[in-house]
């Protein structure tokens, strides 16, 4: 009697051991979904901030170029595209 109760345990440890196992691996696939989403999200975060720099970069030159009436309107948006496409050499491809 005291063989077939530990004989019984063991396989009742061996089932939770391999029960741990499959909750081990279902949950695996969720959590590196989890992952992934978070580097898409950081890497879309740093993008914005580039182009916001950009944008702001450009908009300052353009505006201190007003000051300036002999370059005209063709001048001074040169000179914010120049600023704009400095800060996104890294982004455009």
């Amino acid at each position: 009697m005291i063989l077939f109760l530990k004989s019984r345990a063991r396989s009742l440890q061996r089932r939770q051991r391999g029960n741990m196992a499959l909750v081990a691996a279902l949950a695996a696939l969720p959590l590196a979904i989890v992952a992934g989403y978070g580097v898409e999200v950081a890497g879309i975060a740093n993008e914005r901030a580039v182009l916001q720099a950009a944008a702001d970069s450009a908009a300052l030159a353009g505006a201190g170029e007003l000051s300036v009436l002999s370059r005209g309107d063709e001048g001074i948006i040169q000179t914010a595209q120049n600023h704009a496409m400095a800060h996104v050499t890294g982004l455009v491809t």
